[in-house]
């Protein structure tokens, strides 16, 4: 008989061997990766964005081409990561990440969104810029334009 707990344990353990079931580590070579969308080399690390489909990691050059994307496909899980654009380095998992759209950003292909890891840090860049909005994946995925 198993015991609950102590897989539940060894699963939060074990998270970054794979149990976690929803992460994955993008290989963006900057430079040489391509955009699944529009097919632009990837020069700028901190608009990158990932996502997995069918099997298969897809690598984008701007947060609105990842969106735009999704929705073409009828994607609905948030199964996609985002470059902090706060220049950690990090990748950041879709629902942790926050959204930030201002007109000041400019993005490769120009959509005006960047991924953030606290609201803090998306309301510090809207603050900046002026204005613009922080919405959440689900919603920043819906209110991008259908093409960036």
């Amino acid at each position: 008989m198993r015991n609950p707990v102590l897989s539940l344990l060894l699963c939060v353990l074990l998270a970054g061997a794979g149990c976690d079931g929803g992460s994955f580590e993008p290989n963006l070579e900057v430079g040489v990766s391509t955009c699944h969308r529009c097919q632009s080399i990837i020069e700028q690390r901190a608009w990158a964005a990932a996502d997995r489909h069918g099997g298969a990691i897809r690598l984008y050059d701007d947060p609105g081409c990842l969106f735009a994307t999704q929705r073409n496909d009828g994607i609905t899980g948030d199964d996609a990561l985002f470059q902090d654009h706060g220049g950690s380095g990090r990748w950041l998992a879709a629902g942790d990440a926050w959204f930030a759209w201002t007109g000041a950003f400019k993005s490769p292909q120009g959509s005006g969104w960047a991924a953030f890891p606290s609201f803090a840090a998306a309301q510090d860049a809207v603050t900046n810029a002026g204005s613009g909005r922080i919405v959440r994946f689900a919603e920043a995925r819906s209110a991008a334009p259908p093409t960036p």
